[in-house]
């Protein structure tokens, strides 16, 4: 009689026992990390109509990026509206728009203290596309033994991954950010023109010759040319000076650019302001920013006599 019990009891045991280990196994974590969703986001980019970023370097005041043409945007922030940088928002939407998971970590209650997902802690991205709304909230980035992670959470769901890489660190910036700064930007090989303003009527013309320039229809030295082309291709500003109103000043330097691959020359301006100069281009019309009379002026405003050959050194 004993035997028997003693054997019926290990067959429920063991019966008890493999039920708990069949689901442990379908509903555990460990049967959760093999059946995650590996894909955490994909983006069509050419059909985003609106970004909302909301983090705490903006107080979760939220920033709008909206999409008026194909590489056209505005910055949208505290009632202030303002061009977007089309770079720029262009690079966030290339970093996005294809997130992997590489692990699911755990259920958004029990960690998101831990990894900074709460509405206080977490930066926020919304992207719309075709009217719909995707919603990401990023946590905490950490380095581990196998390289950077980022923990995030998609809206509507209650697991945090782990997306390999410190993603998305770029929403992490004051509306600013998405405006653009440049000054010029182009192909140097197809500027025809430039024509300088200066004060006291010391202002000149460079005009290409061919393959070479001319300084008011003198030879100049086509390298030096060339290299300071090059340089202000890239030229740009920092900071913005949105209070002031340059529509009542008068620039005292101007810079056109005439470019065969422009249907208009691009100006570039310059107003005293105090100890300093105030900048603004029509590339970003509305925009004035400040410039730094000591290095920023004299690299972009050079006088005529920078252009023509150096002289040749004394015989000895």
């Amino acid at each position: 009689m004993f035997n028997k019990l003693g054997t019926r009891t290990l067959v429920i045991v063991a019966a008890v026992l493999g039920l708990i280990w069949f689901l442990a196994d379908r509903f555990g974590t460990g049967s959760q990390q093999r059946t995650f969703r590996s894909e955490i986001l994909r983006l069509d980019t050419a059909a985003v109509s609106r970004i909302r970023i909301s983090s705490r370097v903006t107080a979760h005041k939220p920033v709008l990026l909206e999409r008026t043409g194909a590489q056209e945007w505005l910055v949208k922030y505290e009632g202030t509206k303002h061009l977007g940088s089309h770079a720029t928002i262009q690079r966030l939407l290339s970093e996005l728009r294809s997130l992997d998971a590489d692990r699911m970590i755990a259920k958004m209650d029990a960690v998101k203290d831990r990894y900074d997902l709460t509405d206080s802690l977490a930066t926020t991205v919304t992207f719309t596309v075709n009217g719909m709304d995707r919603t990401l909230a990023f946590g905490k980035r950490v380095q581990a033994n196998n390289g950077p992670f980022t923990y995030v959470n998609l809206s509507g769901e209650n697991e945090v991954y782990a997306i390999a890489g410190n993603v998305g660190g770029e929403l992490d910036n004051k509306a600013d950010h998405w405006r653009p700064r440049e000054l010029m930007t182009g192909d140097p090989a197809t500027w025809q023109r430039i024509t300088f303003t200066f004060p006291a009527d010391t202002g000149y013309v460079l005009e290409r010759n061919g393959t070479g320039w001319l300084v008011d229809s003198m030879p100049a030295d086509s390298g030096k040319v060339n290299n300071y082309l090059k340089s202000i291709a890239l030229s740009k500003a920092q900071i913005f000076a949105d209070s002031v109103d340059v529509s009542t000043m008068t620039p005292v330097y101007v810079m056109k650019v005439e470019d065969t691959a422009r249907p208009e020359p691009v100006l570039v301006q310059a107003y005293p302001y105090g100890y300093a100069f105030l900048i603004t281009s029509t590339l970003n019309p509305g925009s004035a920013m400040y410039f730094d009379p000591q290095r920023e002026m004299p690299r972009l405003f050079r006088p005529r006599h920078r252009w023509f050959p150096d002289p040749p050194p004394p015989t000895p």
